[in-house]
């Protein structure tokens, strides 16, 4: 047993022996090559975690989104990441939505806004760095907003749905472009969107229709009520030759000969009883 001790400790002074002097050399060296790399194994697990919780307050942010406008700027602070992909692709869904909706109430409007949804959605594609499911949604956004925007011409159109079977096999959106290419592809698509690029949906402002005048049976006409603001009559009420008469306002010191002769006009004279003739008597006997 102690000779295997000895034969241990011979070779660890054996191994000492051979390292020592690599160390009286280099150990200042290896050990600043020790701290550097715990360095940048700290910096390394501090900024996935920053960014971890970055990019979950990213997304939760794109949860709270609900316009264009909201899309847009968030893509705008994300531009080249993910999040700022999807959230490009929504701005332009949002923008086809709302320009669709414009084409039977305004013309102009729609134009517009058709037209930055097409915009976004080629920033999306042109974007190497953009996930493929979200180039895959941009370009059939861009097909869909190729073909509203047609204008009788559906070639644009079908070439962006071909284009979508081509570089996305297996494709989510395939049922639903094989059914628009069978549909853009006949001649009834292609007459009903020339039909509908003639004609002008543009709705005209509506205005307050002016207020009906009212006559109230039994009054006449030229008739004005009392002012509001300053509790007078206006106009004296009509009478039937045509002029009118001023009405008369009683004085402080007659209210009660006003009420005298009110009662006495209103009053009825009661009947007095009809005097009846007494018998004469008759003379005694």
């Amino acid at each position: 047993m102690s000779s295997q001790h000895e034969s241990n400790k011979s070779e660890m002074e054996q191994f000492v022996e051979r390292v020592g002097p690599f160390f009286d050399k280099w150990g200042n060296h290896v050990t600043a090559g020790i701290c550097i790399l715990a360095v940048v194994i700290a910096a390394f697990v501090y900024f996935g975690r920053s960014s971890h919780s970055a990019a979950v307050r990213g997304w939760t942010e794109f949860s709270k989104c609900t316009t264009a406008g909201e899309f847009g700027n968030l893509a705008d602070k994300e531009e080249n990441t993910e999040l700022g992909a999807w959230a490009r692709v929504s701005q332009a869904d949002r923008l086809l939505d709302d320009g669709i909706k414009s084409l039977f109430s305004s013309r102009t409007s729609a134009d517009r806004l058709l037209k930055s949804a097409e915009e976004n959605y080629r920033d999306v594609l042109n974007n190497n760095k953009a996930p493929r499911v979200a180039r895959e949604r941009a370009l059939y956004g861009l097909a869909r907003t190729l073909e509203a925007t047609s204008e009788g011409d559906n070639q644009p159109a079908i070439d962006a749905y071909k284009r979508l079977l081509d570089e996305f096999g297996n494709s989510v959106y395939e049922s639903v472009v094989d059914e628009r290419l069978t549909d853009l592809q006949s001649g009834e698509s292609k007459e009903f969107y020339a039909w509908f690029d003639r004609k002008d949906p543009e709705i005209p402002d509506r205005t307050t229709p002016d207020q009906p005048s009212i006559q109230l049976p039994g009054i006449p006409a030229d008739l004005q009520f009392r002012d509001d603001l300053n509790n007078e009559p206006s106009t004296a009420p009509a009478t039937d030759d045509g002029g009118t008469t001023a009405p008369a306002f009683p004085d402080e010191n007659s209210g009660e000969d006003s009420s005298s002769e009110s009662s006495a006009t209103e009053t009825p004279e009661t009947e007095q009883p009809a005097e009846t003739e007494t018998a004469p008597e008759l003379p005694a006997p």
